[in-house]
Formats: C-alpha cells, structure tokens, sequence
C-alpha cells in the first residue's frame, strides 16, 4: 500500500517583491484619485469665491428708498441695476432675529412691497410668502442683493446699501 504525501510546503504564493509592488501602484493610484477630487474641489471654490466677488464689486450702482407706511415697507430701486432679491434680516419682540432672502427681481424704478402680518414667528419660522414681515417684527435691516449668473447661485448682498428700520 503505497501512501502518497502532498507537501504543501512547497506551494507559493506571491513573491515579497511582487506583493510591495502591487502595493506601492495601488497607493499611487488612491493618491492620484483623492489629488485629482480635492483640485476639482479647489478651483469649484475659487470659481466660486470670484463670482461673488465680482458681484460685490457690481454693488456701487445699487441704491434703495425706502417709504413706510401702515404695516408697508416699500422699496424702490432707485440704482442703475437689476436687484435679484433682498436680504431681510428681522429684529424680534424677544431680542432673537431672524433672516430670510427674497428671490424677485426688481427692475429699476420699480417698487417692491415688504408687508408686516399678523403672524408671530419663532426663530426657525419661515415667512408666509415673499415679502411678508412678522407680526412681532420690531425692526428690520433691508440689504439689495445681486445674484451670480447660474443655477443655484446665492443672493450677494450689498452692504454699502443696507437700510435699517424701525417698526
């Protein structure tokens, strides 16, 4: 009877030298991956970042009058440029404030009513519509905005036409 023994001594598999090379190509290539994202991601922001600044830049010909009346801010855009929105930042009753941009285009000339309701807001409260103040509203700040060119580019407000109110 004859027994045959394997010896799976003798069985390799990859070689050190192999295995570190293999080793060194898929860390090089993750490296190449995460350099090649984060650089997309940079210039995103610059791009971006210049924009913005470029709007910002634009804000010398805004201007805004204000006319108040009974539960009624009125604003006039009385610059040289198309106003792609507001900034409202509302002061409430109870000392905590609350912001909210108007998306509306507002031609130059052309007025744009702001309406105090009867409704009292909380701090995470949205407002009724576009436009629409709460009813606790004790004061306001109106800042013009521009808007970038492109989908999903945000309100850039320009400060040096910034009103403040009273109610």
């Amino acid at each position: 009877m004859n027994i045959i023994f394997h010896n799976h001594l003798e069985k390799k598999g990859i070689s050190p030298v192999l295995a570190t090379i293999f080793l060194i190509g898929f860390v090089v290539i993750v490296v190449v991956i995460i350099w090649l994202w984060s650089e997309n991601v940079y210039e995103e922001h610059v791009e971006k970042e210049g924009t913005i600044a470029q709007e910002q830049l634009r804000c010398s010909g805004v201007a805004i009058e204000i006319e108040q009346t009974s539960g009624t801010i009125y604003v006039r855009n009385t610059g040289t440029l198309l106003l792609k929105g507001l900034r409202l930042r509302e002061d409430l009753d109870d000392g905590s404030s609350r912001i909210s941009d108007v998306f509306t285009d507002i031609i130059v000339g052309e007025t744009f009513p702001l309406t105090q309701t009867n409704v009292i807001c909380a701090l995470d409260s949205q407002p009724e519509s576009p436009g629409s103040l709460c009813g606790n509203t004790a004061g306001v700040v109106i800042e013009p905005s521009l808007q970038p060119i492109g989908r999903g580019a945000p309100l850039v407000s320009c400060l040096n036409a910034r009103v403040s109110l009273e109610l």
